[in-house]
C-alpha cells in the first residue's frame, strides 16, 4: 500500500468509485479503509469514534429529537449493553443536529441505490428497528463500498475515511456546525 500510495491518490482524483473499486478491490476492505485512514490523518477513526462516542452516548440519547424510529431504538435498548447505546447514539447523531438522517443512514435496501452520496444502509432491520440490523453495509455514489461491517460504529469510521481518502464534501444537509434544541 505504501509502494502504491501516490499511484493510488492521482486514480482516485481523476475516477469514478466503481472504476476506484475495480483498480483497488482492496478499498472494499473497513481494515484497509481504516489503516489509509490513520495513514492520511494519524488518526484512529474507529478508536475514536467508539472512545468518544461511548463516553458520549447517554447524552446523545437524552438530547436528540424523539422519532418515530428512535424512540423504537430507545425501547429496544433500555436493557441493553453498553455497545447498544452506542450504536443507537450514532444514528441518533443527526435529529441531535436538526439534520437529515437519511443523509447518513436508511434502514432499508432497495435493488437500486438512488442516494449518490456516501451513506450507511442497515439492512434486514426488524420490526423496522435499526438496531436490529441483519447487516451493515457503506455505500459511495450509487456503489456499495463495503458490505462486511460489524456495526455500526465501524461503517461510521469507515464512512468517515471515504470523505478524507475520496477526497469528496459533506452532503449539504449533514453540514450544520451548531447545536440547534
Amino acid at each position: 500500500m505504501t509502494k502504491t500510495r501516490r499511484y493510488r491518490r492521482t486514480y482516485i482524483s481523476s475516477h469514478s468509485t466503481r472504476e476506484i473499486l475495480m483498480e483497488f478491490p482492496c478499498l472494499k476492505l473497513p481494515e484497509i479503509l481504516l489503516l489509509e485512514m490513520k495513514d492520511l490523518q494519524h488518526t484512529d477513526i474507529d478508536k475514536q469514534v467508539t472512545t468518544v462516542l461511548s463516553k458520549m452516548a447517554p447524552m446523545i440519547l437524552l438530547r436528540a429529537s424523539h422519532t418515530a424510529v428512535i424512540k423504537r431504538c430507545l425501547e429496544t435498548i433500555e436493557d441493553c449493553q453498553e455497545g447498544l447505546q452506542l450504536e443507537a447514539a450514532i444514528q441518533c447523531l443527526p435529529s441531535l443536529f436538526s439534520e437529515d438522517s437519511s443523509l447518513l443512514f436508511t434502514a432499508e435496501e432497495s435493488d437500486t441505490l438512488e442516494n449518490v452520496t456516501r451513506q450507511i444502509i442497515l439492512s434486514g432491520c426488524k420490526e423496522g428497528v435499526p438496531l436490529q440490523y441483519g447487516l451493515v453495509k457503506v455505500t459511495m455514489d450509487k456503489e456499495i463500498m463495503v458490505e462486511d461491517c460489524t456495526d455500526v460504529s465501524l461503517a461510521l469510521g469507515v464512512l468517515f475515511s471515504t470523505y478524507f481518502l475520496f477526497g469528496v464534501e459533506y452532503p449539504k444537509g449533514l453540514k450544520k456546525n451548531s447545536y440547534i434544541p
